[in-house]
C-alpha cells in the first residue's frame, strides 16, 4: 500500500504462559442462585493498560498413581469486571468421575478462543468447581490450569 510510512505496529506483544495448580473453591451456580456459595478462585489478572488477549485455557485434573480418584464435577470459568465489582459466568464444562492409573491420562478441558478473549486492565479470570467434589484437599480434585495469550503495550 503506497503512502504508509509507519512500519512498526502501535502495540507490541508480551507472551503470557501461566501454568499452576489450584484447589479451586467449591462453588454452586444456578439460575436461582447466581451468586453461588463461594468467591471463585482468581487465577489471572490482566494488568497491561492496553489489554490482554487470551488465546487458550486448558484445565486438567491432578490425579496420579498416589492420588488416583477424580470426583465428577462442573468446572466454571468466570470473568471479573472491576467496574461492576462482579463475577460473570463465562464458560462451564463437566469432568467425569474416574480413577487414573498409568498409562491413562487425566481428563482435560480446553477452551480455545478464536480471535482471542480480550480483557481490559483489571479484569480477572477465576474458576470454581461444583460442590460434589469428594472433599476439599483431595489432590486428585486439584486443577492444573494453563492460560496462554499476550499482553499489549506501546513500544
Amino acid at each position: 500500500m503506497p503512502g504508509i510510512l509507519n512500519k512498526q505496529p502501535i502495540f507490541t506483544s508480551k507472551p503470557i504462559l501461566l501454568s499452576q495448580t489450584f484447589d479451586v473453591q467449591r462453588y454452586t451456580y444456578s439460575i436461582e442462585n447466581p451468586a453461588g456459595y463461594a468467591t471463585p478462585t482468581v487465577v489471572f489478572t490482566a494488568t497491561d493498560d492496553y489489554g490482554t488477549l487470551i488465546e487458550r485455557i486448558t484445565v486438567s485434573t491432578c490425579a496420579s498413581n498416589d492420588y488416583p480418584n477424580i470426583s465428577q464435577r462442573w468446572i466454571y470459568v468466570f470473568i471479573y469486571d472491576p467496574n461492576a465489582d462482579a463475577y460473570s459466568l463465562y464458560k462451564s464444562a463437566i469432568i467425569s468421575a474416574d480413577t487414573i492409573s498409568f498409562p491413562k491420562l487425566n481428563p482435560e478441558i480446553e477452551w480455545a478462543f478464536q480471535g482471542g478473549l480480550l480483557l481490559p486492565a483489571g479484569y480477572k479470570i477465576a474458576f470454581g468447581a461444583s460442590d460434589n467434589a469428594n472433599n476439599s484437599g483431595n489432590i486428585g480434585d486439584y486443577l492444573a490450569i494453563t492460560i496462554e495469550g499476550s499482553s499489549y503495550s506501546q513500544p
